[in-house]
């Protein structure tokens, strides 16, 4: 039965033997892609959707602003309102850049045909509902914190369709929630054969791509992450404008660059610039924990603000601390996996895809 047996190991690409440059899922010769689209189509309208009522909540706070400012009564009440606002904008622009990752790890594990990215999404969406439902709290204390200041207390109020903006974020989100749930499902049908095909149905094999896809997903999470801590972190410190735009960017920089060090550590299974992933995450381990005590060290210039932004704050580096403590374990366990086979596999995939190898057979029944 080997004609029928025999499958073809293979991946998308052109008859010209040159690589496309694709942005939407792509079809090859055992890999449908009626999910995967499927699944885009929703998370892009989802996000646009979700995007649209953070900015009108974001002009809507620049509005107010303008309004409390103008009916400011003493410069401390100026101040108060200032402070109180930056903390806010900070909040929505942390969300808003969240909702944005959230479309850019689903698009990139569809185009991956990555299932353990896929499942991932899962516990973000949760997290961005958690999220979205504090911003209303968020929301309603602080303006209930400005209104005494203000001659005319109504315009704490805020504008029509505030709040419907406000609900309607967790609302959409939480019905996604077991929307995905299913798509997961789907997705993991119809990605299921990459892996198989990858490994050629070596179990040791799958196992060394799986601590591999675990490691580069738990990199793509903390970048993210130890961004919107630092945001949030240095807006509760009363940090300048300034300062809160290029911190983090140098931040994210040096994130980039720790992660890389990661990827090209296990990719090419070099032990000296793996550990350079690994002593840097101690590092940023360190330094989320020292920022962390001191938020709550009233000496500190944290004392006035982190009430304020507490959860918020706290959930950032928590999961921050998480997701670098399992990292350091997986570069770890990484490590031990070289020399195993897992470089010859990745080269020969890449081989394939960039169409540089002739496909090679599976035989189904050995």
């Amino acid at each position: 039965m080997a004609s029928r047996a025999a499958t073809a190991f293979s991946v998308g690409r052109q008859s010209s033997g040159k690589r496309s440059i694709a942005v939407l899922p792509q079809a090859t010769e055992d890999i449908t892609v009626k999910w995967a689209l499927r699944t885009l189509t929703i998370i892009t309208a989802l996000s646009i959707i979700c995007i649209g009522c953070q900015a009108w909540i974001m002009a809507n706070q620049v509005a107010v602003r303008q309004d409390l400012t103008t009916g400011a009564d003493s410069d401390s009440d100026l101040d108060s309102i200032r402070t109180n606002f930056n903390i806010e904008i900070t909040f929505h622009s942390v969300f808003l850049a969240a909702v944005g990752f959230w479309w850019f790890i689903t698009w990139n594990g569809l185009m991956r045909q990555n299932t353990i990215q896929i499942i991932s999404v899962n516990f973000y969406n949760v997290g961005l509902f958690i999220y979205s439902i504090t911003q209303i709290f968020q929301l309603r204390n602080d303006l209930e914190q400005i209104r005494p200041l203000l001659a005319d207390p109504k315009l704490a109020n805020g504008k029509p369709l505030f709040l419907a903006a406000q609900i309607l974020l967790p609302v959409m989100i939480g019905i996604f929630i077991p929307i995905y749930i299913y798509l997961t499902i789907r997705l993991s049908a119809e990605f299921g054969w990459r892996i198989y095909r990858i490994s050629g149905g070596d179990i040791a094999v799958e196992r060394l791509l799986l601590d591999y896809h675990i490691f580069l997903l738990l990199m793509k999470y903390g970048i993210v992450f130890m961004v919107g801590f630092t945001v949030l972190d240095l807006a509760l410190a009363s940090v300048s404008f300034n300062g809160l735009i290029l911190i983090p960017v140098l931040g994210g920089l040096l994130g980039i660059a720790i992660s890389s060090a990661g990827f090209l550590g296990v990719r090419r299974e070099n032990a000296i610039v793996l550990s350079v992933f690994i002593a840097g995450s101690v590092l940023e381990f360190v330094y989320i924990t020292f920022r962390v005590y001191l938020a709550y060290a009233r000496s500190t210039d944290f004392a006035n603000n982190i009430q304020r932004a507490e959860l918020p704050f706290l959930m950032f580096a928590e999961v921050s601390l998480v997701i670098l403590a399992v990292s350091i374990l997986y570069g770890v366990v990484c490590y031990r996996n070289f020399g195993m086979g897992l470089k010859e596999v990745l080269d020969a995939e890449s081989k394939l895809r960039n169409g540089e190898q002739e496909m090679r057979e599976i035989d189904l029944d050995a």
